[in-house]
């Protein structure tokens, strides 16, 4: 079959596309492929624009509406002096990355994958193919670009919500989730979720889940002398974040909500590590401070701050974000 390109080199035969992308509408796994447009059987189109798979959004929330004002998170190619709380963190997701998935194979799925830091990775690691799912159009079109700016193959993009994205349960041997879930669910909704997720990995497949701590995240907001969200944090668990127009309410977990929420959709971890908070807390303190104590972030900053992260990486409750590793849970069968 002619192959079929999401982004300049970025190509996947039919029948490969066929393995990983399922109908929500009618639940069917065949497609018609030409360079404009997926088109299933029974109708449903995904349009393709600027490398890019998009329909017609049929699920949308406050979240939603959030990032689309945004433009979507903005994390590939972000340095130390950019942004020392989004270096930190995707400094640490890669390493772990690199030493959960030693051999990569197979097909590999980022959820809610923003402009592509994990993305990207995967595909200069050899899954194949990979896809990547955002609900922000604009977020996608960057990675679609810098893929093909990079010569990379096996790119698929889809503009869709996770909860009504078309992938197919058990097609993928990798799934990175990263700071999502808990952005786009409510409480009573994430087990759920979860387990939908759970559903996509193949028989010997594996989750790569991260999510920030109720109290960790909370110590952004001590620092911001953030009263509001602090309030929230307290007495409601949650906090909001907001831009001049949106303002969009997140339920952070305590870990063990976390881990009880595992267990409830049927998920056994493998490995559990941390963020530290010290990158996030220092990117909070850097922001509010004015010159002459404002420091500089230069090389040897930077070499402070990751000595100093690299000693706090033990799971608990005040840690920036617990990261699992995790599996399904046979057992339980």
């Amino acid at each position: 079959m002619e192959p079929f390109a999401t982004s300049g080199s970025s190509a996947v035969s039919s029948s490969l596309f066929d393995q990983v992308f399922q109908c929500s509408g009618c639940g069917a796994s065949e497609w018609r492929l030409d360079g404009e447009a997926v088109t299933c059987e029974c109708g449903q189109r995904w349009d393709l624009r600027d490398g890019v798979l998009s329909i017609k959004p049929t699920y949308e929330d406050a979240s939603t509406r959030f990032y689309d004002e945004t433009g979507g998170p903005r994390f590939v190619g972000t340095s130390f002096a950019d942004n020392v709380q989004v270096y930190a963190a995707t400094r640490v997701y890669l390493r772990l990355l690199e030493a959960w998935y030693p051999k990569p194979s197979g097909a590999f799925l980022d959820l809610g994958a923003g402009d592509g830091r994990v993305t990207l990775w995967a595909l200069e690691k050899g899954f194949h193919p990979v896809v990547a799912v955002d609900a922000s159009f604009p977020a996608l079109r960057r990675l679609s670009a810098v893929a093909q700016q990079r010569g990379l193959s096996g790119l698929i993009t889809i503009a869709s919500p996770i909860q009504t994205a078309p992938v197919r349960t058990a097609a993928f041997s990798a799934i990175a989730c990263i700071e999502v879930l808990y952005y786009l669910t409510s409480p009573a909704n994430r087990v759920s979720v979860l387990r939908k997720i759970a559903a996509l990995l193949a028989p010997d497949g594996s989750l790569m889940l991260s999510e920030f701590t109720r109290l960790g995240r909370a110590l952004a907001d001590v620092v911001a002398m953030n009263l509001d969200n602090l309030r929230r944090t307290a007495y409601q668990g949650t906090r909001l974040e907001k831009t001049t127009q949106t303002a969009v309410e997140i339920s952070h977990p305590t870990p063990a909500e976390l881990a009880a929420d595992l267990r409830s959709a049927g998920l056994r971890a493998i490995d559990v590590r941390a963020l530290s908070p010290i990158p996030m807390l220092f990117q909070h303190a850097y922001t509010f401070t004015s010159y002459p104590l404002r420091p500089v972030l230069d090389n040897d900053m930077q070499a402070l701050i990751e000595t100093l992260d690299d000693q706090a990486s033990e799971p608990g409750a005040l840690a920036r974000n617990l990261v699992y590793l995790l599996t399904n849970d046979t057992s339980r069968d």
